[in-house]
């Protein structure tokens, strides 16, 4: 059975993301993953889990354009996980945000790198 947690704090090729899919890398194999909502209600959500996916015809790049990290993030506003590079740029933040609160919220914040030229 696939758990993500294994995934923490190994280094990935990154190929994009698509809907609250993304797609890692490592040598010459690749898996794609998905975030899983679990909806309480029209007003609560949370990550439910992270799970390997078959990839059908979702949309990534075809090569790698970064290598991240993954880092679990555990902290009162945000419980999740973070797909980060050498430089400190979060690609991916992905999890429950608020979670301690009575309106936690699920959270897939891809943010692409901006060139400063």
């Amino acid at each position: 059975m696939f758990n993500f947690d294994w995934m923490i704090g190994q280094e990935y090729d990154f190929y994009g993301v698509d809907n609250h899919k993304f797609k890692l890398g490592i040598g010459n194999s690749t898996i794609v993953l998905e975030a899983i909502e679990d909806a309480e209600d029209h007003y609560r959500s949370y990550l439910k889990t992270v799970k390997s996916v078959q990839e059908e015809n979702d949309i990534f790049y075809k090569k790698p354009f970064a290598k991240v990290k993954i880092v679990k993030i555990d902290e009162p506003d945000f419980d999740g996980y973070l797909l980060i590079d050498k430089n400190n740029h979060v690609w991916l933040r992905v999890g429950t945000e608020d979670h301690n609160t009575y309106y936690p919220t699920f959270i897939f914040g891809y943010t692409p790198f901006e060139s400063l030229t």
